[in-house]
């Protein structure tokens, strides 16, 4: 050893240092510099280009909106059931939301319903990082897009940050700024309202970072592939019309000896008689006929080609990643069913954070109008009880079965078995299982006022006989055995 540093025979100690190879700059790839800044900050100097950026895609290339829908499929659909133990409240709840969900009632603007606003709020939530909604006195909302929420030109004043103004120590949003939008052209004006933060939810996308105080849209690494993919597309188009458009090429040769006839008394050259050069018929049988040394071409389009295509496919794959959409779900012969299946299950487990985040919001907001609700005097609740302990849950829109005997069966056992109950294999589904039995028995006593019975009652009918021959007869046979017993005491 010498002094602190170790000894390496003939190699000196600071060539064979050991670091992490991220945290040093090589000429194989682009230099980079420590930055101290915020996420917020690098997405407010990237926000305008790529949320413009995205919209314009999503105007125009059917894929990303194919990725977009296809993810408010899966975590943007939910049914509200209510649980407070008292059939005739939720039976009432259940009608005060059903009449607050329309559209008239809903919306400030009477354009949206809430299901409709749920999937609007949150795709633009994917394309621009996030989006505010605006409660109103009335108990309806108002949509606030995410430029609208700003400080205004000339107002970057301490504390406020994009539109929201934050508590310095925690961060915690305590007022909104919203930006008025000209009726004429569509665009923010420099008119705007302070909101407080209770009277305003900001539905955003704060994934990866801590203390974001806006959100960052999810797919902004996936912008480029995206308009890469679809500019791609556009010029292979322009290559393939030009190929139909001009169809074929002729060559002609100007050293070559033209076409001759030479007279049979002189022996003389004499020119052929004028006819025409070209003669192509399109229609029925076609010929041509063509002077000595021009030779024809037929432009044939391998536009795109195979490894075009391949790297086409390789790029919309990663942006799907962006989502974590499956490939099988882009191209359905990519795999095999059980492929399929096994994406399936992987991808409803990544939508559980999303999901999460649209309950948030119609918790949030459920809470509000229930309590509305109550104050109006639209519901009357029992002594003691109050908003807080009214129960419901969000449960996502059922999957329906791949195998519907195979799968119902393993839930039976599963049920059997004490791993599973009913009704989680109902919300499985996406259905309420007190609310099935209800139905079930409303129809059982409608087919029985008419007559009727049906094939699925009677297996019922099986279950309950079974049900009670048992313990009839474990009945007789205790009778029976406490016959015996007496009769051998006495």
């Amino acid at each position: 050893m010498q002094g602190n540093t170790p000894f390496l025979p003939g190699v000196a100690w600071k060539t064979r240092s050991y670091h992490y190879h991220a945290g040093k700059n090589s000429d194989n790839r682009d230099s980079v510099a420590h930055d101290p800044r915020s996420e917020d900050a690098f997405w407010e100097e990237s926000y305008e280009v790529a949320a413009t950026r995205a919209r314009e895609q999503l105007r125009n290339y059917s894929v990303l909106s194919w990725m977009i829908d296809k993810h408010l499929d899966f975590v943007a659909t939910f049914d509200i059931q209510f649980m407070t133990g008292m059939d005739w409240l939720d039976d009432w709840l259940t009608e005060l939301l059903e009449w607050w969900s329309k559209a008239e009632n809903f919306d400030a603007g009477k354009r949206y319903s809430l299901c409709s606003y749920l999937r609007v709020n949150d795709t633009q939530k994917v394309l621009m990082g996030d989006m505010g909604t605006l409660k109103m006195a009335d108990g309806k909302v108002m949509a606030v897009v995410s430029d609208q929420i700003g400080n205004g030109y000339g107002r970057h004043t301490d504390n406020w940050f994009r539109g929201v103004y934050v508590d310095p120590l925690t961060w915690e949003a305590r007022k909104y700024r919203v930006l008025r939008r000209n009726i004429q052209d569509g665009s923010v004006s420099n008119d705007f309202f302070d909101v407080a933060a209770h009277n305003f939810y900001l539905h955003a996308e704060r994934k990866h970072y801590p203390n974001l105080i806006r959100g960052i849209s999810p797919i902004a690494n996936s912008i480029n592939s995206i308009q890469d993919c679809y500019e791609g597309i556009q010029w292979h188009l322009v290559k393939m019309k030009i190929a139909a458009m001009f169809g074929m090429v002729l060559f002609e040769d100007k050293n070559a000896i033209p076409n001759v006839k030479i007279d049979d008394d002189t022996g003389e050259v004499v020119q052929e008689e004028a006819k025409a050069k070209y003669d192509i018929k399109l229609n029925g049988v076609n010929a041509l006929s063509m002077e000595r040394g021009e030779n024809l071409q037929i432009i044939e389009s391998k536009v795109p080609s195979t490894e075009s295509q391949t790297f086409y496919e390789a790029v919309t794959l990663l942006a799907l990643k962006s989502l974590n959409i499956p490939f099988s779900f882009f191209r359905e012969d990519f795999t095999n069913f059980y492929g399929s299946r096994g994406a399936l299950m992987h991808y409803l487990r990544s939508c559980e954070a999303p999901r999460q985040s649209n309950i948030e919001f119609l918790n949030h907001h459920l809470k509000w109008r229930i309590t509305k609700w109550i104050t109006d005097g639209y519901i009357k609740l029992p002594r003691g009880y109050d908003v807080r302990k009214i129960r419901w849950q969000c449960v996502p829109r059922g999957f329906p079965w791949w195998d519907p005997s195979k799968e119902i069966s393993g839930i039976i056992k599963a049920i059997n078995a004490g791993l599973m109950t009913p009704q989680e294999a109902c919300l499985q589904t996406g259905t309420n299982y007190y609310e099935n039995i209800e139905q079930i028995e409303e129809a059982l006593n409608w087919a029985k006022k008419h007559n009727v019975n049906p094939i699925w009652a009677q297996a019922l009918q099986e279950f309950d006989t079974e049900d009670t021959e048992p313990s009839d007869k474990d009945d007789t046979e205790s009778r029976g055995a406490s016959s015996s017993k007496d009769d051998g005491k006495n």
